[in-house]
């Protein structure tokens, strides 16, 4: 209980620094928010004791308080300029969509290896968020490259 406190209220600061955030890691805040999130639950997963457990959410709690908002941003500045509202109601879905059915999902690949404990669920999670946060990494760099071209005529 005291662990999901501790991570709202870091999550409550990390917020209140959100624009302070994106103004130093750029174009990396998305990837960066994997991370922290992917480390977060690794950290959870391989905790030896409630202290680590703790540490381990608080800094969380730092991914999540970035995450959404830089995710919602993100589909604002992409979408047409009259279609913001549709995007986001379809981002909801899909966000819904995903929290619905990952338990599912990590059930089956924990019939895939074996292991249907909650401790290696939450390690998945860890290992799959680091590899969308490398993944976001290198296609942040590509659209930071490409839009960066100069095209001279």
């Amino acid at each position: 209980m005291l662990q999901s406190a501790i991570y709202t209220l870091v999550g409550f600061l990390g917020s209140l620094l959100y624009g302070y955030i994106v103004k130093v890691t750029k174009q990396y805040t998305f990837a960066l928010s994997y991370a922290i999130i992917g480390a977060s639950f690794l950290i959870i997963a391989l905790a030896p004791n409630m202290t680590v457990i703790t540490f381990g959410m608080a800094f969380g709690g730092i991914g999540g308080s970035v995450f959404l908002p830089i995710a919602f941003g993100t589909i604002l500045e992409k979408a047409p300029s009259q279609s913001g509202n549709l995007a986001i109601s379809i981002a909801m879905v899909g966000t819904n969509l995903g929290t619905y059915l990952s338990p599912y999902l990590l059930a089956a690949l924990g019939n895939l290896f074996g292991n249907n404990s909650s401790k290696f669920s939450i390690l998945i999670s860890g290992v799959l968020m680091l590899a969308l946060a490398v993944f976001y990494f290198l296609i942040r760099n590509i659209f930071k490259q490409t839009s960066e071209v100069k095209i001279e005529v």
